[in-house]
Parts: structure tokens; C-alpha cells; sequence
């Protein structure tokens, strides 16, 4: 008889389990179903000074989107990226209503709402301030040497919806010497886009407002 029991008793504990589990799955489920994705909307890199080659361009965007990439996107559904042609065409909208109201109106005054009117939780503006390079032939019969002289700012601004919080940062950097790869504006701006996506902790500001549940499978996946 305690062992016909103890049987019933083993019997009932699995059905137990087995039903939370399923309740806990659909629950799972039903959180799955109710996230929305992080929309972010990033503009193209805007060019204040000289326009740099398209390599050089093309290595600054890439930091952009290396630092705002989610491994496993296209499954986990994390982050939606905006068009960045609508997001320009729109903050030039904004930016000439902005101006005629305020010729002193600065670029960050449109990230809230270029933000409104994307419907964005999050909006991205690189701005390559300053780029410059000038190289000075050295007099070759006087022994002279060559001489190179660069010049670079950039700007990183990120506006976060949710808290209405704007954060911008710059890094300038100068060359003065010998002719040298690691003088030249692009190896310059390279190094000043690096330093503002820090100083602006995009990334840890993106993977913050994605989904727990995401992170940790963010965190297993490479980062390409």
C-alpha cells in the first residue's frame, strides 16, 4: 500500500512540474510576443569641413555601425535601424524651421524632434567638424624632409527618447612632423570617432535598452 502511494505521489509531483514548465513557457512566450525592438535612427556622417576620400568616409561609418551592431538581430529582433535617407531628409526639414527661428540654433536641438517625428527611441548624429591635411615638399638639394600638417575634430551626439537625454561629445586632434601614415587626417578622424563613441557610451546606451533576455544572448554571440 506505501508503495502504491508513494508511486500516486511521484505521479502527481511530475504532472506538477511538468505543468509549470509549460506555464512558464507560454509565459516566456507571451514576454517574447510584447517586446518591441530598440528603433534607432542613425544619420549619415555630416560633413562640416573638407569631404574626406571614400575609403576614409567609408572607415568612419563603419565605426558607427560596428559599435551599434547586435549579433543574432535578425532572430532575436533587438534593434530596428531606420532608413538613414528618411532620417536626413527630415532633420534637414527640422534644421531649416530651427534655423529661421534661431540663427545661433545648434544640431542638437533637432535630435528631439527628428526623434518625434521618426517615432525613434534613439537617434545618432556623427558630425565630421573639422579635416584638413596639408603636405610641405622639403627643399630635397638643402637635405630637407618632407612635412605634414593635420588638423581634425569630430562630433558624436546620441538622444536617448525615453529619458529625453542628449549626450555630445567631441575629440579634436592636431599633426605636426615628419610625412607619416599615422599623421594623416583619416588615421586622425579614425582615432577621434573611437574616442566619442567612449566618451558617448553608445554602445553600453543601446544594449541597456535592449531586453534583458537579449543581452544575455548578445553576450554569447560574436561580434562581427
Amino acid at each position: 500500500m506505501k508503495k502504491f502511494l508513494s508511486t500516486v505521489m511521484l505521479l502527481m509531483l511530475a504532472l506538477t512540474l511538468t505543468a509549470s514548465a509549460a506555464d512558464d513557457e507560454q509565459s516566456e512566450g507571451a514576454r517574447q510576443g510584447d517586446r518591441k525592438p530598440l528603433r534607432i535612427a542613425r544619420l549619415p556622417l555630416i560633413i562640416i569641413d573638407e569631404e574626406p576620400d571614400e575609403n576614409a568616409l567609408a572607415g568612419l561609418e563603419l565605426k558607427i555601425s560596428r559599435a551599434i551592431h547586435i549579433p543574432l538581430n535578425g532572430t532575436l529582433k533587438a534593434v530596428e535601424y531606420l532608413p538613414t535617407a528618411k532620417a536626413s531628409e527630415e532633420l534637414q526639414n527640422i534644421w531649416k524651421k530651427l534655423r529661421k527661428k534661431n540663427k545661433k540654433a545648434k544640431l542638437q536641438e533637432a535630435m528631439e524632434p527628428l526623434a518625434k517625428e521618426l517615432d525613434a527611441d534613439m537617434v545618432i548624429c556623427s558630425v565630421l567638424r573639422r579635416y584638413r591635411q596639408e603636405e610641405m615638399i622639403g627643399a630635397s638639394m638643402l637635405g630637407g624632409e618632407n612635412k605634414m600638417l593635420s588638423s581634425v575634430e569630430v562630433q558624436l551626439i546620441v538622444f536617448e527618447s525615453d529619458t529625453g537625454e542628449i549626450t555630445s561629445k567631441r575629440a579634436a586632434r592636431t599633426y605636426n612632423g615628419e610625412d607619416s601614415n599615422w599623421g594623416t587626417a583619416r588615421f586622425l578622424a579614425d582615432d577621434c570617432m573611437s574616442e566619442v563613441i567612449v566618451k558617448t557610451e553608445l554602445r553600453e546606451k543601446v544594449l541597456r535598452r535592449t531586453p534583458l533576455a537579449d543581452r544575455k544572448e548578445i553576450e554569447r554571440a560574436p561580434v562581427s
